[in-house]
């Protein structure tokens, strides 16, 4: 799984626990960090084929617009659906997740580490 903070983001303490809470599930996580771009993110998953799932996070409400692009970016690169988005952060609601076109929104990082374990084949 790939995770990491959108772009106009520097806040990282949610996004690690998560990625803590993965691998501590047995997930392999590839952490980009806090910044990230639509386009390193899209790069991500470019040179890791096998991902199944990306978490993009985002404490911030200014960096909404850039979550939203994100998620529209990757869903646009993969038309067969290939890997499940995740979302999550302070400034993200079940409501925005699923206006984006997110397949899943947690509040915490146990209950994230338990819905991505039902989108593993």
């Amino acid at each position: 799984m790939i995770v990491g903070t959108v772009e106009g983001d520097l806040h990282d303490i949610g996004k690690n626990l998560v990625a803590l809470m993965f691998r501590s599930a047995g997930f392999k996580v590839i952490d980009l960090g806090v910044d990230i771009s639509e386009k390193q993110f899209l790069k991500a998953v470019r040179e890791n084929p096998d991902v199944q799932i990306v978490c993009i996070s985002s404490l911030l409400s200014t960096a909404l617009p850039e979550m939203e692009q994100v998620v529209k970016v990757l869903r646009r690169n993969d038309p067969e659906k290939k890997y499940k988005i995740m979302v999550g952060g302070g400034a993200v609601t079940k409501q925005l997740a699923e206006d984006m076109g997110a397949d899943a929104y947690t509040e915490n990082c146990v209950e994230a580490a338990e819905v991505a374990k039902t989108f593993i084949i």
